[in-house]
């Protein structure tokens, strides 16, 4: 499937469709899925205008919480680096609101809650998106490199794991049951590489393991 030109790409699907974010100008790259088993999939660049802001553009990376059919662009550089939050239930795309004007490198949605990799500077945020036309930041916390990569939620949602895109950077854990006191839990380095400048990207949650990728390392499953 043709696509924009970029060094780093994310995509994330949607019943029938698969949404691919990009650092290319085209916007938004949607690809229909419904006749793969014939072989075909057709697929446009959505940058249409919207919110007042202009044309979509680059963004860096896209979460959709299936339970709501919300999708949350993040990092795109129309608004900042901030993140713009999207319906994509129906046909169209339903624009709905920017959620910050900060850089936002990824987020991480369940239900009405973002939990936002502030990387610039080095925090992860709560954000409560009830009021779809106000989101309101209600959390905060810095992460042990203070170059918060990316978040994910336990099942249970009372734990948030992250990730510091800088070597020697430990994979975090945070108890986040009393979001008006944020307890630092455990930091975790892989079996013999610790001080060796290993650089963790991205961790998520499957039941009890921790999923995370690393630079130089590969994936690392933890019980």
């Amino acid at each position: 499937i043709p696509g924009g030109i970029s060094n780093w790409k994310d995509i994330k699907t949607y019943k029938n469709r698969a949404f691919v974010t990009g650092e290319y100008q085209q916007g938004m790259q949607i690809i229909d899925l419904a006749n793969l088993s014939n072989g075909e999939a057709t697929s446009l660049f959505w940058e249409a205008p919207f919110g007042g802001f202009g044309r979509l553009g680059a963004c860096h990376n896209i979460y959709i919480e299936e339970k709501t059919g919300g999708a949350y662009w993040s990092g795109c550089r129309i608004v900042g680096g901030g993140v713009l939050m999207f319906d994509i239930t129906g046909e169209l795309l339903d624009y709905l609101v920017k959620t910050n004007t900060i850089y936002t490198h990824e987020v991480y949605v369940r239900n009405d809650t973002i939990y936002s990799a502030d990387m610039n500077i080095g925090v992860f945020s709560i954000i409560d998106a009830t009021n779809k036309s106000n989101p309101t930041v209600i959390a905060n916390q810095s992460t042990p490199f203070q170059f918060t990569h990316n978040t994910w939620l336990s099942d249970d949602g009372k734990t948030i794991f992250t990730t510091d895109e800088i070597g020697n950077s430990p994979l975090a854990a945070y108890d986040i049951s009393d979001v008006d006191d944020i307890k630092a839990l455990d930091a975790f380095y892989p079996t013999g590489t610790k001080g060796t400048g290993l650089i963790p990207h991205n961790v998520h949650v499957k039941n009890d393991f921790l999923v995370t990728s690393y630079y130089a390392e590969g994936v690392v499953i933890t019980d």
